[in-house]
C-alpha cells in the first residue's frame, strides 16, 4: 500500500469512525485535547490569513462564531449525528478556538505590523476551561473504566 493510499485510509478513518471513548478516560482525554488543538491551529491559521488578506484581524466574535458552526456542520456531515459525542467533539473545539480570540487582542497597528498582548485573565481562564472540562469529561469514564 502506497503511502498516499494509507493516508487516505487514516482521514476515512479518522472522520468516519466516532468513538467516544466511553471507558478509557485517558484516550478520550487525548481525544477532547486534539479537538482544542485543532480548533487553536484553524482559528491561528483564519486570524493570521485574514490580516495577511485584508490588513488587520477578523472581528473576534464573527471569525469564531463562523469558525464553531462550520465545525459543528463537518462534524454532522462527516460522521453523522453522535448526539452527546458530536456536542462534546465541538464544544472543545470551540474551547480551542476561543482561545485565540480570548488570549490576544490588538494594541498597536502598523502595516505590515501588529502588536498583540496577552490577556493574562484570558489565559488562566481558557486553562480553567480546559482543565474543568476534561475532569468533567473523564469522570464517568474513570467509573465505567473501573466500576467506581
Amino acid at each position: 500500500m502506497s503511502l498516499n493510499n494509507k493516508i487516505a485510509a487514516f482521514w476515512v478513518e479518522l472522520t468516519t469512525s466516532p468513538d467516544s471513548y466511553k471507558s478509557q478516560p485517558y484516550e478520550g482525554m487525548l481525544n477532547q485535547l486534539g479537538h482544542v488543538s485543532l480548533g487553536h491551529y484553524i482559528a491561528a491559521i483564519v486570524a493570521c490569513s485574514w490580516f495577511v488578506a485584508f490588513g488587520e484581524m477578523p472581528v473576534r466574535l464573527y471569525a469564531g462564531l463562523a469558525l464553531c458552526a462550520g465545525y459543528l456542520a463537518f462534524e454532522v456531515i462527516a460522521q453523522k449525528w453522535q448526539g452527546k459525542d458530536t456536542l462534546q467533539d465541538w464544544y472543545f473545539f470551540s474551547i480551542g478556538v476561543g482561545a485565540v480570540y480570548v488570549l490576544f487582542e490588538e494594541i498597536d497597528f502598523d502595516w505590515p505590523y501588529t502588536y498583540l498582548k496577552i490577556n493574562v485573565f484570558g489565559l488562566l481562564l481558557v486553562f480553567g476551561l480546559i482543565a474543568a472540562s476534561l475532569v468533567v469529561y473523564a469522570l464517568p469514564r474513570i467509573k465505567r473504566k473501573y466500576a467506581l
